[in-house]
């Protein structure tokens, strides 16, 4: 019952940040996720009905920014240090995502992308799409675990992050 959703090579000193739609995630060393077991490694605990999102490269958590976008068109962004780093398990909230959203099916974490400052990032929603300058992300910037600030309209069913 196993599905693969990435696969992952480069330095044991590479960062890196796993999560779940579920809206939780953390920061991990590519050489932490190694292991000699033959029926493999426990790295992310996933909450029921909740789906691993394809882990995202962070180049430096010390300056670099995370930006995750729910399915009801919320953005949010914040510094990727705020992420613990860690070997394995849940991880922290990166975004809050009521519960009982969560579990009707209603809102999940849909897109995510880490950028440096001074960059854009393009919010894709089915065939339209928005481009967000560096100026327009100041009002997406806060702390890890809240709610973030609405969309436009145009582009509330994010399907995609892309860096500009």
């Amino acid at each position: 019952g196993a599905t693969f959703r990435a696969v992952l090579a480069g330095e044991d000193e590479e960062r890196l940040i796993l999560a779940s739609d579920a809206g939780y995630g953390f920061l991990a060393k590519l050489g932490d996720l190694h292991t000699r077991n033959k029926a493999g490694k426990v790295t992310l605990t996933v909450p029921d009905s909740s789906k691993v999102l394809t882990p995202l490269g962070v180049a430096n958590p010390e300056s670099d920014w995370l930006a995750v976008a729910t399915a009801r068109g919320r953005l949010l962004l914040f510094p990727a240090k705020e992420l613990p780093e860690l070997e394995r398990g849940k991880g922290n909230k990166l975004i809050d995502i009521h519960a009982a959203d969560f579990s009707a099916g209603q809102d999940r974490l849909a897109a995510w992308a880490c950028l440096r400052e001074g960059q854009g990032l393009r919010v894709y929603a089915a065939s339209r799409s928005l481009n967000l300058k560096p100026v327009d992300l100041e009002r997406f910037k806060g702390n890890r675990a809240r709610r973030g600030q609405p969309l436009p309209n145009a582009v509330a069913r994010v399907t995609k992050l892309e860096v500009v």
